[in-house]
């Protein structure tokens, strides 16, 4: 009996010492970001953009007119910080603004290039931003213009940047955990995705030409947070490759003495630093190393035949290693900053000598020998063997 009243007195006492959500609110009450764009205005001060997402219009088709309704809203303010431009926006809109749900930080241009030092703060003391957020560089353009511009198959548009990035399997230095990681360390150098604005074909109905974002690679900042330059599509690929953050790659290789050309899909990417340290010489070997199938042969090559699929590994690894060795090389010149984690490489096998290494790492970067050797293994080449419309009398042998 004793034991019962003690349970029941217990129990009784954390009732009454429970508080509840107290500061918990209502979905009603606020009004739930879906991305954040930063822009350098006209008279110097920092212009900030808001795509926030309309519930009520998230289930709906199109209204009586046929015209579909977009079921988010932008707005925007200039203020002298970040925060001050968000407390101009906050008395045009009814409900509470709330980042916990933001995906995407855009960043135009011209602030980029600017320097991100002055901005970076709020986004680091905001409780409400996750580390995982998505940060992009717009190239050419404004951040203002991409959050109020359409995507064909997503009714919120900074939503379709994440499922972009899924599609193309690229998970490296994308976030802003990454971003702040890498402007914090003493020789990596941050970056970001970038996206441009490309014209968009009216739909049914419509005279007036849209804009749509779409990704173009990677956008290159230096020690101080200024944006230096970008790469392309491509060079971006061969940098996350580097770096370890490729899901998925296709590699698309000519064949000496053969004409056409192969696809060669790489399911299982991997890729070996080692760094060697002799006194202030510092040499990179890095390693590549692709394990996939043929999905298209426009050569006159018999691959059921392993002769001509050792030809075609050959030529996908010295298509490889020349354009990754190309991409670093050319980062080393006109950029001298470590984007390939060099740095870190070295700092694991060479901790000590890496605390020399550091003080002047700008310019050792960019006279660091770099050798890069690939290893293609070709599992899979279909049944077909040559490609059918090439003749019996042309296939190569």
């Amino acid at each position: 009996m004793k034991t019962q009243l003690l349970i029941l007195f217990v129990t009784f006492f954390c009732l009454l010492t429970a508080t509840g959500c107290w500061d918990r609110q209502e979905l009603t009450d606020i009004a739930i970001e879906s991305g954040i764009g930063v822009d350098l205005a006209e008279d110097g001060k920092y212009q900030v953009t808001l795509q926030l997402i309309d519930p009520s219009k998230l289930g709906a088709g199109q209204n009586g007119g046929g015209k579909k309704e977009k079921p988010f809203i932008v707005v925007t303010a200039t203020g002298k910080t970040i925060l001050d431009a968000i407390h101009h926006i906050q008395p045009k809109l009814s409900r509470e603004a709330f980042s916990g749900q933001g995906r995407s930080i855009v960043i135009g241009e011209e602030i980029a290039r600017h320097g991100l030092k002055q901005i970076m703060d709020e986004f680091t003391r905001n409780p409400d931003v996750r580390l995982r957020t998505d940060i992009f560089v717009v190239r050419g353009g404004k951040a203002i213009d991409v959050l109020k511009s359409d995507y064909p198959y997503e009714r919120v548009p900074m939503y379709a940047a994440l499922k972009i990035h899924q599609a193309i399997s690229v998970h490296a230095g994308e976030t802003l955990r990454d971003f702040y990681m890498a402007a914090t360390d003493e020789g990596s150098s941050p970056i970001t995705s970038s996206f441009v604005l490309r014209p968009m074909a009216p739909t049914e109905g419509e005279t007036q030409q849209g804009k749509t974002a779409q990704f173009a690679g990677d956008a290159i900042f230096n020690k101080e947070l200024k944006l230096v330059g970008y790469l392309n599509l491509e060079e971006s690929s061969k940098r996350k490759w580097i770096v370890g953050g490729m899901g998925r790659l296709d590699v698309t290789a000519s064949i000496p003495n053969h004409t056409g050309s192969v696809t060669f899909t790489m399911m299982h990417v991997k890729r070996k630093i080692r760094p060697i340290v002799q006194g202030n010489s510092v040499k990179m070997n890095i390693t590549l190393i692709g394990i996939g199938s043929i999905r298209e042969n426009n050569t006159d090559l018999d691959l059921t035949d392993a002769k001509n699929i050792a030809i075609v590994e050959s030529a996908l690894e010295q298509e490889v290693s020349k354009k990754t060795l190309a991409v670093v090389n050319r980062v080393q010149k006109e950029y001298g900053t470590d984007i390939f984690g060099f740095s870190e490489a070295i700092d694991r096998k060479y901790p000590y000598k890496w605390k020399f290494l550091m003080k002047n790492w700008k310019h050792t970067f960019s006279e660091v020998q770099v050798n890069v050797s690939s290893k293609m293994t070709i599992r899979q080449s279909g049944l077909t063997g040559p490609p059918m419309q090439i003749p019996e009398s042309e296939i190569g042998k």
